[in-house]
């Protein structure tokens, strides 16, 4: 008999990682055993350590050759990965006698650019990538000397179609704002902010927080001798990069510490931002770039007390923009503006009182806002709200707080970008086990009560959660059908590893002990072909197995729990390709099998 296999189909029969299962799967252990080969992150705590490219993803892994004993001192170079064990490999080793440590990854158009440590002169250079050795050469001599000039985030984006600007530096240069075509020769400073001082600490400018606003315009942060950290903006011209506004006069800064870890946002016309004009506290403000259009929108904590909560607490639905603020009275809830101080007001109450009612992330998703919160002071819940009915529901249970010792909300990270076939994935912590470990699971929304809950609940041991998300974009990133995220099964350390995507399956799963791929050799099946007899063999096993077989259209055929290591089975199965998946509370594994 013939059989008629489709391409993809095909291609899933080559990939031995392939399964129907939505347990994570190892991607790579690049740094083998427990040492991980990636820290903090996919995106470290200062900078983006990962972008991707095309059907691939740039990122940046410790070199399993080098230094593997010490943690702090392993040799972080660049990587390359499909999504694919065998499609996951050291790029380029840039820096052969130290770590390069690679960072401030961005595609643009068809490479991706970074910056390194060559151990040239003690300084980081601008690199570039097509995905593959060959095309991972030096760009230009220019790139970032300190963490410092990271911590205003963005400090890189695309300007318009054909250029980028960036904060960066040369020997001479410190920190200034340059724009780029992709090309060396078309890459270049758009403004020196400090020309007169090179030794004062105010000679880094630390051009950042860039957002887009109307008329294709970017604004941004950046500090000079004379005025400390003001607000700029640019259009990609030397003559059109200028000071925007001066917020904080007489001052050094109009942003505070936790003033710059907090996001801009932008509708795409407005940036939306907290400053400090050192009169009110840190306000929320609003810029459409032009002198006029840029003005604090309310002062909500009335004093100097200010009202900044939320590290990404701005979001807009259908022009409106949503965002977390506190106040002595209210605690943190959430506020509603149309961009105007008459269209600035409180959007609900949610928990009465002086309590917080919110956490730091605020999500939009079609008409409603997602959030972690609590209305009654006790229960932690993350909840949608309807802003066109103004309806809440809760979604997600978190923790319990004993009454009145409710100081703050602990809060999953909630981004936008990690919103996929209108799903939200985010990191949660087991806080009905918490102990003071860290034990971060999978959850998942799509806003609805029957859509939400836990993907995966790891019911891991101290610091060996599966899933690792933070303030910095991206923590999940699309790739060939799967979502490529940071996890560590307790085993493995912090390694890449993959879900599949747009499943349409938000079962929970709840109580699942540590899901490790064991090598396909721990179950036996044969023989194969088969005529319809199946053994099993699983002797490595130490509890029952649940056994599911799906046929080459995607269809459940049947589902069994075997015990004991070595079972055979009569089935009657028709003529054709089948997967067969096998999962406890320790593994997930699928084989192949034709029955001829």
């Amino acid at each position: 008999m013939k059989y008629i296999v489709s391409l993809s189909l095909f291609l899933q029969l080559l990939n031995p990682t392939y399964s129907q299962s939505n347990f994570p799967t190892l991607i790579k252990d690049v740094f083998p055993g427990s040492g991980s080969s990636l820290n903090n992150s996919m995106f470290a705590n200062d900078d983006f350590i990962a972008a991707k490219l095309g059907d691939k993803i740039i990122f940046r892994g410790a070199n399993s050759l080098a230094l593997p004993t010490d943690t702090n001192s392993r040799d972080y170079e660049v990587f390359v990965t499909d999504g694919t064990n065998e499609g996951t490999n050291l790029l380029k080793d840039i820096n052969p006698t130290a770590s390069s440590y690679c960072r401030s990854f961005f595609t643009f158009r068809d490479k991706v650019y970074f910056h390194a440590y060559t151990g040239i002169g003690g300084t980081e250079i601008m690199w570039s990538t097509d995905g593959t050795t060959a095309g991972t050469n030096l760009f230009k001599n220019i790139g970032f000397r300190s963490y410092y000039d990271n911590l205003y985030y963005p400090n890189i984006i695309q300007l318009d179609s054909l250029h980028f600007i960036f904060s960066g530096d040369t020997t001479i240069v410190k920190s200034n704002l340059y724009i780029s075509d992709g090309t060396p020769q078309g890459t270049y400073s758009l403004k020196d902010f400090n020309p007169t001082n090179i030794s004062s600490s105010r000679a880094f400018a630390h051009p950042g927080h860039f957002t887009r606003v109307a008329n294709n315009k970017i604004i941004f942060t950046a500090s000079t001798d004379a005025l400390g950290d003001e607000l700029y903006v640019t259009d990609g011209t030397p003559a059109g990069t200028l000071l925007l506004k001066n917020i904080n006069p007489g001052q050094r800064d109009f942003l505070t510490f936790s003033d710059g870890f907090t996001k801009f946002h932008s509708d795409g016309q407005k940036a939306y931002f907290f400053a400090n004009d050192s009169i009110h506290g840190a306000e929320p403000w609003v810029s459409d770039g032009t002198i006029e259009g840029t003005f604090m929108l309310k002062d909500i904590n009335q004093g100097i007390g200010g009202s900044i909560k939320s590290l990404t607490g701005f979001t807009t639905i259908a022009g409106i923009t949503y965002f977390i603020a506190k106040t002595i009275d209210n605690g943190a809830e959430i506020y509603r503006t149309d961009g105007s101080t008459a269209g600035t007001s409180l959007l609900v109450d949610f928990n009465v009182g002086p309590l917080p009612g919110i956490g730091d992330y605020l999500v939009s998703m079609g008409n409603k806002l997602i959030f972690a919160g609590t209305n009654d002071g006790q229960e932690v819940n993350i909840f949608s709200y309807d802003v066109n009915t103004n309806n809440a529901e809760k979604l997600v249970f978190l923790s319990n707080n004993p009454p009145g010792n409710l100081t703050s909300i602990t809060s999953p990270t909630l981004l936008n970008s990690n919103i996929h076939c209108d799903q939200l994935y985010f990191d949660i912590l087991n806080m009905t086990n918490f102990t003071g470990s860290f034990n971060y699971n999978i959850g998942v929304t799509d806003g609805t009560v029957s859509g939400s809950g836990l993907l995966l609940d790891t019911n891991s041991n101290a610091n060996s959660g599966f899933i690792r998300m933070g303030f910095w974009e991206p923590s999940l990133i699309e790739l060939n059908g799967s979502l490529v995220f940071m996890g560590n099964n307790g085993q493995t350390g912090l390694e890449l590893y993959k879900i599949p995507l747009c499943t349409g399956n938000n079962t929970v799963i709840n109580n699942i002990q540590k899901q490790v791929t064991k090598d396909e050799s721990a179950i036996t099946v044969y023989p194969n072909p088969s005529n319809g007899t199946i053994n099993i063999d699983f002797p490595d096993w130490t509890s029952e197995i649940s056994l599911t077989i799906i046929n080459a259209f995607g269809e459940t055929v049947s589902k069994e729990v075997i015990v004991g290591s070595t079972t055979t089975f009569q089935k009657q199965l028709s003529a054709g390709l089948y997967f067969l998946t096998f999962n406890n509370k320790d593994a997930v594994i699928s084989k192949k099998l034709i029955v001829l």
